[in-house]
């Protein structure tokens, strides 16, 4: 028997009352992203070294079999949301942090997403269908918050790459949970885009979706430094400036050699010319008594 499906309202107020009795005791901002902790999980390949179990263990038996129905709740309100209209796609995570933020005053989610109507305006301006379709660009949020800005070009322009990067964690969380129900393919990366030698972790997402058949299944990879495209990148961005940083220093170290020679040179012309023109003196009188 098919689940029925909520509308977005319906479904929207049955997980808020699913997290409000799971975060009853507990913060609200940890029990958060230990959902995303647990949704992650289960779309992850290989979990062994990203499966975090004590973060659950702070739970009861009956908490901890809340976390199935939210992730189910979450599941049924995208394939509300999300419709085969092209530009169709929802932010769930980020709302939902949003409503926290305000609502509940949780300081250790301070952060307020760019609203989705500015998301697709700003997607909108950098070309039209024909141009950005399908052309496997790689497109780049270096602070990609709930990575609404990549799921919208998404959803205006599909098949190409996304690559989104921010240095808190939970943001990373639910962007790669929203890039992986929407279908796009790229990384997400957790790390200070500032500091182009930083690395905390990072995701590939949907890596192998072209490759599972008619009914290719969503998933999560999680990777090392040395495979991520984004990273890698960086590395030769980082390498190139530092060239291009030593080229110029041994560019002003030779000048200022030259500066000084030259400007010995000068004082050296300066002296000679200014003993040439230095008037003898006359020898002075002397006294004969002859």
């Amino acid at each position: 028997m098919k689940p029925q499906i909520p509308s977005i309202k319906e479904g929207w107020k049955r997980f808020s009352t699913l997290f409000s009795e799971l975060s009853h005791q507990w913060d609200a901002s940890v029990v958060f992203e230990d959902f995303l902790t647990a949704m992650m999980n289960g779309f992850t390949v290989t979990n062994d070294k990203t499966y975090n179990a004590q973060c659950f263990q702070k739970y009861s038996p009956k908490e901890r079999l809340l976390f199935g129905p939210l992730i189910s709740e979450a599941l049924l309100i995208f394939r509300s949301a999300i419709t085969e209209k092209t530009g169709s796609w929802y932010d769930l995570f980020g709302s939902f942090y949003e409503e926290l933020a305000s609502s509940r005053k949780q300081s250790a989610l301070g952060q307020f997403f760019t609203p989705e109507p500015i998301v697709d305006l700003m997607v909108l301006t950098q070309g039209d269908r024909e141009t950005l379709t399908g052309k496997k660009l790689r497109v780049n949020d270096p602070a990609c918050g709930s990575g609404r800005m990549l799921i919208s070009f998404h959803a205006h322009f599909p098949g190409n790459y996304v690559f989104g990067e921010d240095i808190d964690l939970i943001c990373c969380k639910m962007s790669c949970l929203n890039l992986m129900l929407h279908g796009c393919e790229g990384e997400i990366i957790h790390h200070n885009s500032l500091d182009l030698s930083d690395w905390r972790g990072g995701w590939q997402i949907n890596p192998y979706i072209h490759q599972m058949g008619d009914k290719p299944i969503i998933h999560l990879v999680p990777i090392e430094k040395e495979q991520s495209l984004c990273y890698q990148y960086a590395q030769q961005r980082l390498a190139e400036h530092v060239d291009k940083k030593l080229e110029t220093q041994s560019l002003l170290f030779d000048t200022s050699l030259f500066q000084t020679a030259a400007r010995k040179s000068r004082d050296t012309e300066a002296h000679h010319k200014a003993a040439k023109e230095k008037p003898v003196p006359a020898p002075e009188s002397q006294l004969s008594l002859f």
